[in-house]
């Protein structure tokens, strides 16, 4: 499993780090937080905002509760 961070995900869009596409059609995790993140920046446009919410559909999403903030990285 791994966890796509939201800058990840911004960076995907960008037809210079399109190879970074390749972490999130593998079926990844998204914190519901980058989401938030991503969709809530003010100067999204629309086909940003579309290829994020293609994005969103294919990752997992992972809530954000004590557990998953606390749990150490291995």
């Amino acid at each position: 499993m791994q966890l796509i961070d939201s800058n990840i995900l911004i960076y995907s869009a960008k037809p210079e780090y399109s190879y970074l596409r390749n972490l999130i059609v593998h079926g990844n995790y998204v914190s519901l937080i980058s989401k938030v993140e991503v969709l809530g920046f003010h100067k999204l446009i629309v086909k940003e905002e579309n290829y994020f919410k293609a994005c969103f559909k294919v990752l997992s999403n992972i809530s954000v509760d004590d557990n998953v903030v606390e749990k150490p990285l291995n």
